[in-house]
């Protein structure tokens, strides 16, 4: 399979995106001026493949530029399908937030997203990062509700705040974990 290269919008002839997700930048030549004054002169920059970083939320970034980032799934639906519709936000069909290729985007509403989110695990799981319990601990919470413990004592023994035992009762979060 072939990749294709597309110029980024607002870029053209500098920087351009892949449809597997890639970010380059172009041969190019900048005329600049030293900062002492004197005639101007060519900085020759070479192209490459530039190297994206990681977000706390596995989304990647990519700098064109001194303090320029980018994500780099929006760069790619920008070059390759267009501007988003009014309110649309970029939708990660496989919910891998690192898979920046262009079959796994598209652009859809808030509510898509968020229920994408949902059917994916991704807010509300161990995939988040930031989550502190597992599946079976969260299985055995349940368990626990049900043979009627204290919330506060199960909060103790699993090292968590009673508000997050509270809201795995009422299903706040943890929906899809069944007992």
């Amino acid at each position: 399979m072939t990749e294709v290269w597309r110029d980024i919008p607002g870029y053209e002839g500098a920087y351009q995106v892949s449809d597997q997700g890639r970010v380059r930048s172009l041969d190019r030549v900048v005329l600049r001026v030293h900062r002492w004054g004197g005639q101007p002169q060519e900085w020759r920059y070479k192209g490459k493949i530039l190297s994206a970083k990681p977000k706390d939320c596995g989304h990647l970034n990519v700098s064109l530029g001194a303090n320029n980032t980018h994500l780099v799934h929006r760069l790619v639906l920008l070059s390759f399908v267009g501007e988003p519709g009014a309110g649309c936000e970029c939708l990660h069909i496989n919910g891998i937030p690192s898979d920046n290729r262009l079959q796994n985007l598209r652009w859809g509403s808030r509510y898509e997203n968020r229920a994408d989110m949902r059917t994916h695990a991704q807010q509300y799981g161990r995939r988040q990062g930031s989550s502190q319990l597992t599946e079976d601990a969260i299985r055995q919470i349940k368990q626990k509700l049900i043979a009627k413990q204290p919330q506060k004592s199960i909060a103790a023994e699993f090292g968590v705040h009673p508000n997050t035992v509270n809201n795995i009762s009422r299903e706040y979060t943890h929906k899809w974990v069944q007992v």
